[in-house]
């Protein structure tokens, strides 16, 4: 990402919630209430005025399926059914009696917002890059977030995450949490993902991760577009870890974490998407879900 600027991956996916939330063959997957939320963080920065802009463009179907088909095919519909799905994850996990959800790199996600309020009894932590964050504290604090509902800048090129979060007074490291890595995992080289694991289990001993993962170019499901990867680069976001389905156990052994269960493009359209829906699938990244032994 651009210093000083939030992400373009945090503009882009807010657009794509928004873009799902006016299709009426998506009625129903975003809620007029993360609607609301994404609205708020993209009226809260420049790029996300201009994005609003070209969504109200009597083009903009156009625009985004053109944009979709030479990137990634049915990608702004993924947004919305991977939402749900780490939606429901953190709910069921919350439900069995965890206690701390921790976003990293939440950017303009809307979950924490509407669960905070849900679960007054539970600490809600996102952590992003400083320039992100900047534009949503902002816009949260035109929609009345709760002092469950914290936000920890760090930028992780200069400060590590045991330094930050472990030293930040709403994190409780006795409490039973969950960490959300929601389109995060794919930024990071092997060894940096590796790192992550070992210090998510030193801050909490045995969390639960809800985490998406890119499977690698040429997998027989893939149906990305070949710009994509030239696009992320020009944007400083380029792509750095991926790993076949088939290999993420024994990954997450090596990392003392047990692989609950794996989510396929396939099983979130049938799980989420709207019967109305026709259009194409996003396949490549997938959900998962973990637990440290």
């Amino acid at each position: 990402m651009r210093e000083n600027e939030p992400s373009s991956t945090a503009l882009t996916v807010a657009m794509g919630m928004l873009f799902n939330a006016r299709r009426a063959d998506r009625h129903g997957l975003v809620s007029e209430e993360d609607a609301a939320a994404y609205r708020c963080f993209l009226e809260a920065c420049g790029g996300g005025r201009r994005r609003l802009r070209t969504l109200g463009n009597p083009i903009a179907p156009w625009f985004v399926r053109a944009a979709e088909a030479m990137l990634l095919p049915g990608i702004s519909l993924h947004y919305g059914l991977r939402k749900r799905f780490i939606g429901d994850q953190v709910v069921a996990a919350l439900e069995a009696g965890a206690q701390q959800v921790v976003n990293l790199g939440a950017g303009f996600d809307a979950l924490a917002l509407r669960l905070h309020r849900q679960y007054p009894d539970v600490r809600f932590i996102e952590i992003d890059h400083p320039a992100t964050q900047a534009v949503k504290r902002n816009a949260i604090g035109a929609l009345d977030a709760h002092s469950n509902l914290q936000l920890l800048p760090v930028d992780f090129t200069r400060q590590t995450l045991q330094e930050r979060l472990g030293s930040f007074d709403a994190f409780e490291p006795d409490r039973r949490t969950v960490y959300v890595l929601e389109g995060v995992a794919m930024y990071l080289t092997e060894e940096e993902v590796l790192s992550l694991l070992a210090d998510l289990r030193a801050l909490s001993g045995t969390p639960t991760l809800v985490f998406s993962f890119l499977e690698p170019q040429g997998s027989p499901d893939q149906n990305v577009g070949p710009l994509l990867s030239l696009y992320l680069r020009t944007q400083g976001e380029g792509l750095a870890w991926r790993i076949q389905r088939t290999q993420l156990r024994d990954f997450l052994d090596g990392g003392a974490y047990g692989l609950d269960h794996v989510a396929t493009g396939h099983d979130l359209r049938q799980a989420y998407a709207p019967p109305s829906y026709r259009g194409p699938i996003h396949h490549g990244e997938l959900l998962a879900v973990a637990k440290a032994r």
